[in-house]
């Protein structure tokens, strides 16, 4: 079987068997999303959230970030990984917006991956959580399945994201990345994966 026609097959079956509607990380706008994901590197989303709940009750907007002392920061995130660094990032990253494109996140991938601690990654899954298409998000989870689909040999993310977006539509290219990430955490795991809930079984190369 094709790549084209396996993606094809492999696309339908996630959407079928998935949620409508799916979400790693929760944020009532773009920007506290962006700001979600940067301390999401190297964390559980669990503990994003739970610091998150009190960060966003102490710093309600932009500015907020951009005009507090570096110190008051890290003070709610300090139960995070790297968190020094990521609070530089995080108050870079909102003088940036504030100063420079009005307090709006941009949503084209260049702007977003020259923000501080914002990879291609993030920039993707900004833009798929904002326009709901155009975005392959190419994290452990994602990487895992589609290698063992058979559907990628490589193993560089970048790379990663151009194959899959020469074999679907910029409109499919969100929920695929969604959908096979979740599928990822909940059956095909890195280790002791669950291939007798497998309803890609015809198509694992494993």
């Amino acid at each position: 079987m094709k790549k084209q026609e396996k993606i094809n097959a492999v696309y339908t079956l996630l959407d079928e068997n998935s949620p409508e509607v799916i979400e790693f990380l929760k944020a009532p706008t773009i920007w506290q999303l962006l700001i979600c994901i940067i301390l999401s590197s190297q964390t559980t989303d669990k503990q994003v959230m739970k610091v998150s709940e009190h960060l966003f009750k102490r710093f309600t907007s932009l500015s907020d970030f951009m005009n507090s002392p570096l110190d008051d920061i890290k003070d709610e995130i300090k139960s995070i990984g790297f968190y020094n660094a990521k609070a530089k990032n995080i108050k870079e990253t909102a003088r940036i917006l504030c100063t420079e494109f009005n307090g709006e996140v941009p949503l084209d991938i260049d702007t977003l991956t020259a923000l501080p601690g914002v990879g291609r990654k993030t920039a993707n899954c900004i833009i798929g959580h904002a326009k709901g298409e155009d975005a392959v998000i190419v994290d452990t989870h994602f990487k895992r399945v589609i290698n063992r689909l058979g559907l990628t040999k490589s193993s560089d993310p970048q790379k990663i994201e151009m194959e899959i977006r020469k074999l679907l539509p910029p409109q499919k290219t969100f929920r695929f990345s969604m959908t096979a990430n979740l599928f990822g955490r909940e059956i095909c795991h890195a280790r002791g994966a669950e291939c007798e809930k497998c309803y890609l079984r015809e198509f694992c190369t494993v």
